[in-house]
């Protein structure tokens, strides 16, 4: 029975990582038809968040994108990974400090440094 779950949340979380959009293909808040500045702007930061996001590890970004991404609560999110509620927080805040980190100090922008 237990070998059957084990298997299943695998499967879960494979399936959240193949589904889930790359981050630049998801419409910004900030892109509108009316003004192309805003949009070029929008583009370059959904192009630097998707390089810091594959900066992550393997767990954190699979949190990262469950949760902002696919928009899971935390209760649906620990379901899906089979993670504890507890742990999914803790990661999940973990992931997003990791890429404001990297996004602060300018490593999301393509350059080594």
């Amino acid at each position: 029975m237990q070998v059957r779950m084990h298997f299943r949340a695998k499967a879960r979380k494979k399936a959240i990582i193949d589904r889930a959009a790359p981050i630049d293909e998801v419409k910004h808040p900030l892109q509108s038809k009316d003004n192309p500045f805003e949009n070029v702007v929008a583009s370059e930061l959904m192009q630097s968040i998707n390089r810091a996001v594959e900066k992550l590890t393997p767990r954190q970004r699979l949190l990262f994108l469950s949760r902002n991404i696919e928009q899971l609560n935390v209760a649906e999110t620990a379901a899906v990974t089979g993670l504890s509620i507890s742990t999914v927080k803790n990661e999940s805040s973990r992931a997003m400090n990791a890429v404001r980190e990297i996004l602060r100090n300018g490593n999301g922008n393509g350059k080594n440094k």
